[in-house]
């Protein structure tokens, strides 16, 4: 019985190991060999004004570019969001109201540009990449899938 017991605890520790010995490493996706690497930078205002949370976004992504907006509880909740495009040579305003989801929180506002922030168009898969590969900057993190600009406001209590 000692033996079997064992065995089973052996193979299961196999599995285990195997398990925790894969690829699991996050890492940034490279440059396409011989492409125009983009530095993006961004700004990011947000604030409480009356019944709204406005929030004004600049920076230098490409004309056309999906972005995601967010509104995140302290935790990391995502209480609001909506998906917009940058426009050639305006800055991005978004407001939020603020109503019972948001009334009295402690909320952070980001700013996201990815594959995955929404249907990019051709010329902007093009320029970045099919991961944003061909992207760098400060406001760069990453994960085994794509590249993601991220711009995040300070805290604001609501």
């Amino acid at each position: 019985m000692k033996k079997s017991i064992a065995l089973v605890v052996l193979v299961m520790m196999i599995f285990v190991m195997a398990g925790c010995s894969s690829d699991s490493n996050l890492y940034r996706q490279k440059p396409d060999e011989g492409a125009t690497v983009y530095t993006l930078e961004g700004t990011l205002t947000a604030e409480a004004a009356g019944e709204k949370l406005n929030v004004s976004f600049e920076s230098n992504l490409m004309a056309g570019t999906a972005v995601l907006v967010s509104v995140e509880s302290i935790s990391g909740e995502q209480l609001a969001s909506e998906k917009v495009s940058i426009e050639e040579g305006k800055p991005l305003t978004v407001s939020f109201d603020i109503d019972d989801t948001l009334k009295g929180k402690k909320v952070y506002v980001s700013v996201s540009a990815s594959p995955s922030s929404g249907k990019q168009p051709s010329e902007v898969r093009e320029a970045y990449g099919k991961w944003f590969q061909n992207i760098d900057g400060k406001n760069i993190i990453w994960d085994k899938t794509e590249n993601v600009f991220l711009v995040l406001s300070d805290k604001i209590e609501l």
